[in-house]
């Protein structure tokens, strides 16, 4: 089986920032029109020939530009429950400049928590 990973592609978060949403409420932008216009060119890419599925994260940006992808390719789409970025702030309820702290954090500490230490983000365990 030949496998072709492509990442989403340009989100639009205008959108959701206006309507100040927080943790996965921020995964609900959709694409920008260059982001679609992106995903409409990787869907004319000769690697797809003799793809069978497309296999895509369940967020917003990701089934966007499968569906793009979809339509020109007639493949059918599955959408993989935990195919999703790392989670910055596991409350899910900080607004983006905090939660951009915490990734901040994250990296500094390479993503590992000290024994039996908690933090609030997911970890490169997790």
């Amino acid at each position: 089986m030949k496998i072709v990973y492509i990442r989403h592609s340009e989100p639009d978060r205008t959108i959701t920032d206006r309507l100040g949403l927080i943790g996965y409420g921020r995964e609900l932008a959709p694409l920008t029109q260059k982001g679609i216009e992106l995903a409409d060119e990787t869907a004319k890419s000769p690697l797809l020939e003799g793809a069978e599925v497309i296999v895509s994260s369940p967020l917003t940006r990701a089934l966007q530009t499968a569906g793009i992808i979809a339509r020109r390719t007639g493949l059918l789409i599955n959408v993989g429950i935990g195919l999703e970025e790392r989670r910055m702030d596991l409350s899910q309820k900080l607004p983006f400049a905090e939660a951009q702290l915490l990734w901040d954090e994250y990296t500094k500490a390479q993503g590992a928590w000290l024994q039996n230490e908690k933090r609030n983000w997911e970890n490169i365990d997790m």
